[in-house]
């Protein structure tokens, strides 16, 4: 038994004298007669080729006391390194000139989901099966040169692959050597570097043009948009002129800013800029506040009666805002007003006179409130000489970036902070609708300010309703005019966007709607 290993044996007794000795010892050591002579100085234990190691037999049915195991240096080397290559965390592969697989480590079977039995010394076998499309093998022998190329595997993974030709003594290639590295997570973090250095450019370009472009006035209008620019155009020029202007515009879009815009920058600027909210005055209270009334008009009126905001506002402007809110009494006398600039104050007889610019706003629309019979349509004209349309921050997105900015500079200096918007923040803040506009980005960064105790803001950051609305968007969907293909196309967008809100990266967005990194980017870029 002993002669068929191929390590070599050599038995001693106790005194170190040889006793016995297989065939694999005899090749190593030399065949000659060692029986009987001692181990050490007739085995060269110091060789530089062999390697020997000890093993205390002894046994009380044998003389044998000890087994020397001989092995040459260049077997231990071959062990060493077949155990680096096996581990190696990279592919490692051997190819003969017929492009047959000499060895592959165990890395190929993660790589390509197979058995490496099935592919060493199979020709052409991740060809026929379908697992790469191209080899640097091929490259290696007719150029005789090295090759790396990237591939696609059949499971979806990114590989980076060289080779290396090993050449015989004649020059020619005797097999070729290659490493494979699995490269799909160095592709992820590229593809999401990329598209943030994109949003980087994108928004040092945005904020350029705002440092060169924008336009702050009296720390009310943040904008570099070309459709601010224009509105803001206009209305300087509305100001220059005494009609009466009618803003609309959804809540928070600035309809207010607007007004004391106009006022500013107008010949009335160094009169009065008096505002008249519809809404928080009582229906009860609004036509004494509004004109003013005499001593004794009504059950707690004063005893010395009170001038009305009209009159308050004589060589200045009146702001109506919410203009929707009127009463149909209120809106008749407000009509009378307007035409003479004259009125009668609640509890009086005499008429006075006085001379105001007016500026209403509403976030109505007041051709619907005069098909429902709740608005005077005369009013309506004499309101709408001029009319104002503030846009969304929806629809002047080029404006959001700036605005965030300002604002997280504005609270950091008033709370004496020091935040910084991550990427992924301002492209989540950047794609978020703003249904609230300005006021809302205003709430929001000012949360964000005092909240956050990190340097960085990141969307985890992000206060709980600020993804409400796209949760209940998706109810929305449901009442769309839309045909099917629109509806299907709706649903995706507030699927995605919802997703997109809600996870750090676009990884964590593929993995929570089960679709592919490469297909969010892609989204990203058609959505947001």
């Amino acid at each position: 038994m002993l002669q068929d290993l191929t390590i070599g044996v050599i038995a001693v007794n106790r005194e170190d004298v040889i006793l016995g000795y297989n065939r694999s010892a005899a090749n190593l050591i030399g065949d000659r007669d060692l029986i009987g002579k001692p181990f050490k100085g007739t085995i060269e234990t110091t060789s530089t080729k062999i390697s020997i190691e000890e093993l205390i037999f002894d046994s009380n049915e044998t003389n044998i006391h000890k087994i020397y195991h001989l092995r040459t240096k260049a077997d231990n080397d071959r062990d060493f390194f077949k155990l680096v290559l096996e581990n190696c965390y990279d592919e490692i592969f051997v190819s003969d000139v017929n492009t047959a697989n000499l060895y592959v480590n165990p890395t190929i079977e993660r790589h390509y989901n197979v058995d490496r039995k099935d592919i060493i010394n199979s020709i052409d076998y991740m060809f026929s099966n379908s697992l790469i499309k191209n080899s640097p093998v091929y490259i290696t022998l007719e150029t005789k040169r090295p090759a790396t190329i990237e591939i696609k595997t059949s499971s979806n993974r990114d590989l980076l692959i060289s080779t290396k030709p090993v050449f015989d003594d004649s020059g020619e290639i005797k097999f070729v050597v290659g490493t494979a590295r699995d490269i799909s997570e160095l592709r992820k973090v590229q593809e999401e570097l990329s598209h943030s250095f994109k949003l980087v450019k994108k928004y040092e370009n945005v904020l350029k043009r705002a440092n060169n472009q924008n336009i702050t006035l009296g720390n009310q209008f943040i904008y570099s948009s070309e459709t601010m620019k224009n509105l803001i155009n206009t209305v300087d020029r509305i100001a220059k002129v005494d009609s009466t202007v009618l803003i609309t515009g959804k809540s928070g879009t600035g309809k207010s800013h607007i007004a004391q815009h106009i006022h500013s920058i107008s010949q009335r600027e160094k009169g009065p800029f008096v505002t008249i909210n519809c809404t928080t005055i009582p229906d009860s209270l609004i036509e004494s506040e509004l004109f003013g009334y005499v001593p004794g008009a009504f059950t707690g009126a004063s005893k010395k009666g009170k001038d009305g905001l009209v009159t308050n506002a004589h060589k200045g402007t009146l702001f109506l805002d919410e203009i929707g809110e009127l009463t149909p009494g209120l809106q008749a006398k407000l009509l009378l007003f307007i035409q003479n600039q004259e009125f009668v104050p609640v509890g009086s007889t005499e008429t006075k006179h006085v001379d105001v610019r007016i500026i209403t706003a509403t976030n109505k629309d007041l051709k619907e409130l005069i098909n429902k019979r709740t608005f005077r349509e005369d009013l309506y004209y004499r309101l709408n000489v001029v009319e104002v349309k503030v846009p969304t921050l929806k629809e002047r997105k080029e404006d959001i970036v700036p605005l965030l900015m300002h604002y997280l500079k504005h609270y950091d200096n008033k709370y004496n902070f020091n935040h910084r918007l991550s990427e992924e923040s301002i492209t989540k803040l950047t794609a978020y609708p703003w249904p609230g506009n300005i006021r809302e980005l205003q709430n929001v960064i000012e949360n964000l300010v005092v909240t956050t105790l990190d340097h960085i803001i990141e969307p985890e950051h992000f206060p709980y309703q600020f993804f409400e609305e796209q949760s209940s968007s998706l109810q929305q969907v449901e009442n769309f005019p839309i045909n099917f293909n629109e509806r299907v196309k709706a649903y995706e967008k507030l699927l995605f966007t919802k997703a997109y809100f809600q996870n750090s990266s676009s990884y964590k967005v593929g993995k929570a709607l089960g679709i592919s990194q490469s297909k969010v980017m892609r989204l990203i870029k058609k959505y947001l």
